[in-house]
């Protein structure tokens, strides 16, 4: 993990709005006839996440403090933050605002509140899913689906 760490109590993006781009490891040959072959050329692709953040006064300044101190606007340096993945039990994931995705202030309302936008990438995206594929498509088979009511009834049945 980074030695940068998203500081302590400051919320991390919103849910609403949040996208992710994946950039895949293999290039298509040019259509002549057929199928075109798939050439793989890496498994180290970086995924790129358009987030929103919203932060009380306090916390604006704060998070302005963050990125001025880490010197964030000039080199970028890699960071432990909160991220959004479908396998919540990874809060946190290494990751580094891109040049175009540097944190840009987008409104502030009356009352207060700051509305950033920024954009980060990472080179993996940490899960415990990978490690318990067995297990995971056992519980969502059994569950139609529905993998968090499953894992609660595991934890209340080992209980």
């Amino acid at each position: 993990m980074a030695e940068i760490k998203w500081p302590t109590g400051l919320r991390g993006p919103l849910v609403s709005g949040y996208s992710r781009e994946e950039v895949v490891g293999f290039r298509e040959s040019e259509l002549a006839s057929g199928p075109s072959f798939v050439v793989p050329f890496s498994d180290d692709t970086p995924q790129f996440h358009n987030v929103t953040y919203t932060f009380k006064e306090g916390d604006a300044r704060r998070f302005q403090l963050w990125l001025r101190a880490n010197k964030f606007k000039v080199f970028s340096p890699w960071f432990d933050g909160p991220c959004i993945t479908e396998d919540r039990s990874a809060e946190t994931q290494e990751c580094r605002f891109t040049a175009s995705g540097y944190p840009q202030l987008n409104s502030k309302t009356i009352g207060g509140i700051y509305l950033y936008s920024a954009q980060f990438m990472t080179r993996v995206i940490v899960n415990n899913d990978d490690a318990n594929a067995t297990e995971l498509e056992a519980i969502w088979g059994v569950n139609c689906g529905d993998i968090n009511l499953g894992a609660s009834l595991l934890d209340e049945g080992l209980s």
